[in-house]
């Protein structure tokens, strides 16, 4: 079916337009649809795409259809095959889609939907003992869909909906039947000028099911949720806010399911199957105030209070409950027309608790971050950006589960940007940050350490005119990591990076790129010989790497352009203690044409065809010599 080592997609449009006929008395019509005036338009689509590369080959075929018929109903149908083969490995997939919707706007409060649908998917793989092992997945499904929206008085809207869904799911050894309904509604109030606005909104939702696995069969499997959001907005004056959010959902869920390992791990034993109920709880409480007593002066404070929990009749093991507390504040403060300061605070308290409290928890989170940005001349500004956060955690249960821990982030940042020419725009980015972990446990202290961390970022562009264009970047990082009472796992890892594009038009159809990267980069232990004295290095390792890229475009005339590129890298790795080298190299070369042509009228064709061959040390043959190949097609009647 398919070509090997050739890469090509084709897509294929069709739509069709017929504008709604009369209906005249003693008029001749060639169709039932054209006397009757029933459609207003009729777009049918085919597409077929298929891709393939030196993994796997690919074929989707799709065929749409939108009817719109001239009372306001609209039809919509898809059938999609996708077939995908893989080249490297025994194994393909086969999926199957059909669907059909249908949507009507009733009158302008009422909207109305349904939609049939059926997906098959298979994935096949081969074993190597030469057995076969299919997962399936295939499901259909029914749903209709009602949602109502009106104004009921004056400030007063009301919205609501109604659900059902029916569905069958086969999977590799089940087959799960279900079906649900659901209702909701909201409310929307505005009084006072728009000063209160607030928003409720709820649903109920009910199902029942049964699952069939083998000689098992569990009946009266039943689906419970409920949902209540409230939102009020508060307008205290003209240029501060008071906003309240309130959330509630409850969910009661039976269902089939398999064991649970040490791990709790399924078990894929379609011998040993549980009848498992998952019972789910949410709350949530927030407030959020917004205030700007001075135009440059702007204030937000927020707090919010959450609480879930999941427990199950079996699997007790899976039970969890998390409470969260969350506290947050920001100050933006205009300093002068060129000039923002910005100030966050936050504090965050999360508890988890798990089925027993040995593995219950307490995390603790504070943070502060201020930054500056002040522009000096319409080219010419810098951001400045500091900042700390401390992450804590508390077992409940310390004496038997003593993993206390508390971890310290510290940063220090500054983007400096600048055009000193017209043709020249540059950055330089400057960052230190340091990371301490602290383990509270004496036993497990000797992975207390200190990462330190250094970074410069230059980067430069020349426009050196309206052909030719250079970018520049360079990056130096420093890595140093101290350990508190094992120094002689300290480490330092050292990274210089650089990079150089070209791009030119060395003729009006002539474009070309050139790209360069170097890498730099060594490792190794250090010791300290007393305290305040300066490190002792001993280099381990040494790496470098070189990449090279070329590429072009020549555009033949309007439609044709014959294309190119060529790669090369290359990577020496050095163990300075052997003097050992090993050196690794890859590249390749890939050209060929590339064409568009725009017939007008929604009609066009666009193709490439190119041939690529590559090297690598741990290429295949199929990697190393292939085409590459794809078209569309688009066509409007």
């Amino acid at each position: 079916m398919f070509r090997r080592n050739i890469v090509w997609s084709l897509m294929v449009v069709l739509p069709l337009t017929r504008v709604a006929t009369a209906w005249g008395e003693g008029e001749p019509a060639d169709s039932l649809a054209e006397k009757a005036g029933l459609f207003q338009k009729i777009t049918p689509a085919y597409a077929n795409e298929i891709k393939g590369d030196a993994s796997s080959v690919a074929m989707d075929n799709r065929f749409t259809n939108l009817l719109d018929f001239t009372n306001g109903l609209k039809m919509n149908t898809l059938i999609q095959v996708l077939e995908k083969r893989y080249r490297d490995q025994d194994r393909e997939d086969n999926n199957k889609k059909l669907s059909h919707n249908v949507m009507m706007m009733v009158n302008p409060q009422l909207f109305i939907s349904g939609s049939l649908s059926e997906s098959r998917i298979n994935n096949r793989i081969v074993s190597f003992t030469g057995a076969l092992q299919d997962f399936i997945q295939n499901t259909r499904q029914a749903t209709m869909r009602a949602e109502y929206n009106n104004a009921v008085a004056e400030g007063i809207k009301l919205s609501s909906w109604t659900n059902v869904r029916a569905a069958n799911e086969e999977r590799d050894f089940k087959v799960d039947k279900s079906l649900e309904g659901a209702i909701g509604a909201g409310l929307n109030y505005k009084f006072f000028e728009d000063r209160i606005s607030a928003t409720t909104r709820g649903f109920v939702k009910k199902g029942e099911g049964r699952a069939e696995a083998g000689s098992f069969e569990f009946k009266g499997l039943g689906l419970s949720e409920d949902s209540l959001t409230s939102n009020v907005s508060l307008q205290v004056t003209d240029s501060s806010t008071v906003a309240f959010e309130y959330i509630r959902f409850n969910s009661s869920l039976d269902r089939m399911d398999l064991p649970r390992g040490t791990f709790l791990q399924e078990d894929l034993d379609p011998d040993e199957l549980n009848r498992e109920r998952e019972i789910r709880r949410s709350r949530v409480l927030g407030v959020k105030a917004e205030a700007k007593p001075f135009s440059s002066l702007k204030l937000q404070i927020s707090a919010r209070h959450s609480e879930d929990s999941r427990a199950f009749a079996v699997e007790k093991r899976r039970a969890s409950e998390t409470v969260s507390d969350i506290l947050e504040g920001a100050l933006s403060y205009t300093i002068a027309q060129n000039t923002t300061a910005n100030v966050m605070l936050a504090r965050k308290e999360i508890l988890h608790l798990g089925p027993e409290i040995v593995s219950s928890f307490d995390e603790l989170q504070q943070s502060f971050q201020a930054s500056l940005r002040h522009s000096f001349t319409p080219t010419l500004s810098f951001f400045l950006q500091a900042g700390t956060s401390l992450g804590q955690l508390f077992f409940l249960d310390f004496e038997n589960n003593p993993k206390d821990k508390d971890q310290l982030n510290q940063d220090l940042r500054l983007t400096i940007s600048s055009k000193p020419f017209s043709k020249i725009d540059a950055t330089i980015g400057v960052a230190i940050t340091s990371i301490d972990y602290v383990n509270i446990n004496g036993n497990l202290s000797s992975s207390n350490r200190r990462e330190i961390a250094y970074d410069l970022r230059p980067n430069i562009t020349y426009r050196l005119n309206d052909r030719i264009q250079i970018r520049q970047e360079y990056n130096l990082n420093i890595e140093f990591t101290d350990f508190d009472f094992t120094e002689d796992q300290n480490f330092l890892d050292r990274n210089i990076r650089f990079s150089n594009t070209v791009q030119a038009r060395l003729l009006d159809a002539l474009d070309v790129e050139f790209f360069y990267a170097l890498h730099l980069h060594d490792g190794g232990s250090y010791l300290r010989e007393g305290p305040g004295a300066e490190r002792l290095l001993s280099i381990d390792s040494e790496d470098r790497k070189d990449a090279t890229r070329i590429k072009f475009k020549y555009r033949v005339n309007d439609h044709l352009s014959v294309i190119g590129e060529h790669d090369y890298s290359r990577r020496v790795d050095r163990t300075v203690a052997t003097g050992r080298e090993t050196e690794f190299t890859d590249g390749g070369i890939k050209g060929g044409l590339e064409g568009t042509y725009n017939l007008g009228n929604g009609r066009s064709v666009d193709f490439a065809l190119l041939k690529a061959n590559r090297f690598g040390r741990f290429n295949t043959e199929a990697q190393n010599d292939f085409w590459e190949m794809w078209s569309r097609i688009n066509y409007a009647f």
